[in-house]
């Protein structure tokens, strides 16, 4: 069942290689999102950093090093 690429059509092989390369672009930015999102929450647990309501962040004014 599987061909294998040397008897693939040019065209074919076009289409999936612009479908993967989608896919791995799309995995990467969500993986930088979620990154971010992490590491946001992190600070704000840690009262490293604050937020207000309309998501602007800003230094901790009461932070303490430890």
């Amino acid at each position: 069942v599987f061909i294998g690429v040397r008897d693939m059509e040019p065209i074919t092989f076009i289409l999936i290689s612009i479908a993967t390369g989608y896919a791995c672009h799309f995995a990467w930015k969500s993986g930088i999102r979620e990154g971010a999102n992490r590491t946001i929450n992190i600070l704000h647990e840690r009262k490293i950093i604050a937020y207000d309501n309309e998501g602007e962040i800003y230094p901790n004014p009461f932070f303490k090093k430890k």
